[in-house]
């Protein structure tokens, strides 16, 4: 059934209604891919999306996704599991005519253990005839690297090998990529400068690939780990990445526009994945492979600024690939910075194992995935964040759900990447000393006076559960009823806290709930006000008049004024276990 009538790209809002959104093919599109085009995307720009022709014949299932996962391209890669590599196109897939190759796995692992990067080395001789062997990476050696989501069948979870077929179309690949100027015919290439046949040296490619490059089977954890490890190295030094999706390479991409080929990258499953994020952040240059050749997403910068529906493409894109995300910048803002987008991205992305993570987000972070994995698979992600020298202040106010023990809501910082993105920025905290188990911020620094952060101090009276806590802010004429987000069987006894909260937009708060933490006072000074996390909070806040003002509970509700606090003070706010020295986990580059 075709849900969506209308003209290809149309730029009509109707499309992005939710009576349409309800309607769309779930061979087609994903619940969590609706639901973040929704959320990140104007109207105008979510029915454009939303109106792009798919490919259905090369998309999964999306029936068994919901609106925080998706998992259509999860594959089952375990023994004996229904994993199968898939052969190219018009390929028969013959095993006598079409045969699986690859390199020598010994070669491969060799290398790995004596610290390189194996290549894929392809060679076709004068007879058409593939020879497959491996090399090693060298300096000044040039090569591409290959993206791919192993649901597209270009995995292969038992031996290092591929079909024939697709061991042709990747050595093809190259010399569609490097554009050669030479009519070739035979072992005979035509020069146009110089007007003259001249006889060629056998064609050679190479190219890193998982698949290819990363040993296989249960007894080479150690080297798989090795390699695993090196993978911001083998992408950072590749000359292009080349991207490798299974819809879009049935796509045409030449009769299309630069922003109808970014909507429907942006479509892709190759966006879709986890493992594809940190590829695609390290590369160089991208490369995306259509049916009728090789788009470079880096033309879309040039049309990027000549629409709304561009810039918004280009914004995502970009936030989601940033070039400069693997390399460890000297700020506390970009490197706040680039924990947010790293945390974001995979937020909204999947894995088929889910403690791949644990890599992805060590690699993107410049650590040693092998390093934290050392570690009980617990304190593994909770680890990488105590690493941190700067952290958003927003993680504190993140949605969670209910504190169900008093241990629990010691513990502020997350113990896995959930499934709710920090979404947006309210400054940064840092912390002095690899020592230090707290961190701190100031609210007149630079890095937080710019934003919208609201504190107030107040005295609880008596217990308080899930029960509202109505505050007045008279000076700012403001009624802000505090919820928190307790277990019913816990109790808040009576204790000086401290609500912090901040908002979204500028428009966020005005009658709209935001999210924030109530934190318990240790101590206070002149110069320092010293913390402890107690549970998470939603926050109401309405202009006075709005509230009826003669009611019990507004009677009842404590009257506070925003604290003005000196340039000098510093919050220190406490975290749960004491963090592993940053150099623990660095990686050396």
């Amino acid at each position: 059934m075709n849900a969506v009538d209308f003209a290809y790209g149309s730029s009509g809002v109707a499309i992005a209604h939710p009576i349409f959104l309800g309607h769309l093919p779930l061979s087609s599109w994903c619940p969590q891919l609706v639901g973040l085009i929704e959320r990140l995307y104007s109207p105008s720009t979510a029915a454009f999306l939303l109106s792009l022709p798919r490919k259905p014949a090369a998309l999964r299932d999306h029936s068994g996704c919901t609106k925080t996962r998706c998992v259509a391209n999860d594959t089952n890669l375990a023994e004996g599991g229904s994993y199968t590599s898939a052969h190219w196109k018009s390929c028969t897939g013959d095993l006598l005519a079409c045969p699986f190759l690859g390199p020598d796995p010994e070669k491969v692992r060799k290398i790995i253990g004596e610290g390189g990067i194996p290549l894929v080395s392809i060679e076709c001789d004068k007879s058409g005839v593939l020879h497959v062997d491996i090399v090693r990476a060298t300096a000044g050696l040039k090569y591409f690297a290959v993206s791919h989501v192993w649901s597209g069948g270009l995995g292969n979870p038992k031996n290092n090998e591929l079909p024939l077929c697709q061991l042709k179309r990747l050595f093809d690949l190259w010399h569609e990529l490097t554009r050669e100027s030479e009519v070739r015919y035979g072992s005979l290439g035509w020069r146009w400068n110089k007007q003259a046949w001249r006889q060629l040296p056998p064609r050679k490619v190479l190219f890193w690939m998982d698949t290819l490059c990363i040993p296989v089977g249960g007894n080479y954890e150690d080297l798989k780990m090795r390699a695993i490890n090196s993978m911001a190295k083998t992408y950072a030094n590749a000359q292009a990445t080349v991207i490798l999706d299974h819809e879009l390479q049935q796509a045409n991409h030449l009769s299309m526009s630069e922003v109808q080929r970014m909507g429907l990258l942006v479509c892709s499953a190759w966006m879709s994945r986890c493992w594809t994020l940190q590829e695609g952040a390290l590369a160089k240059q991208w490369l995306v492979q259509f049916q009728d050749g090789i788009w470079c997403p880096d033309d879309f910068q040039k049309v990027a600024n000549f629409s709304h529906r561009a810039r918004q493409l280009n914004q995502y894109f970009g936030w989601l690939l940033q070039r400069d995300v693997g390399k460890y910048q000297g700020s506390f803002q970009a490197r706040r910075l680039r924990f947010r987008r790293v945390w974001d991205s995979l937020c909204t992305r999947s894995t088929t194992k889910r403690e791949d993570l644990v890599s992805i987000i060590a690699i993107l972070l410049a650590f040693r995935p092998t390093e934290i994995l050392r570690l009980p698979a617990a304190e593994r992600i909770l680890s990488l964040i105590c690493a941190q020298d700067t952290l958003p202040l927003s993680i504190l106010y993140r949605k969670r759900a209910a504190i169900q023990n008093w241990s629990g809501a010691r513990q502020w910082l997350p113990l896995d990447l959930e499934e709710d993105p920090i979404l947006f920025d309210e400054g940064v905290m840092w912390r002095r000393a690899p020592e230090e188990h707290f961190f701190v911020l100031k609210f007149h620094s630079p890095e937080v006076s710019n934003y919208k952060t609201q504190l107030y101090f107040t005295q609880t009276m008596g217990e308080i559960s899930t029960s509202e806590l109505r505050l007045i802010d008279e000076g700012a004429k403001k009624n802000i009823t505090i919820n928190f987000l307790l277990s019913p069987t816990l109790r808040l006894p009576q204790l000086k806290i401290c609500i912090i909260f901040g908002y979204a937009d500028s428009t966020s708060h005005s009658g709209n709930d935001v999210y924030g933490a109530c934190l318990g006072v240790r101590h206070r000074d002149a110069g320092l006000v010293q913390l402890y996390y107690i549970c998470p909070i939603k926050v109401g806040v309405h202009p006075l008049g709005l509230i009826d003002e003669d009611t019990t509970q507004t009677k009842m509700a404590t009257r506070v004024n925003q604290e003005h606090l000196s340039s000098d003070t510093e919050f220190a706010i406490e975290y749960g276990m004491y963090p592993l020295p940053r150099e623990t986990f660095m990686r050396h580059t």
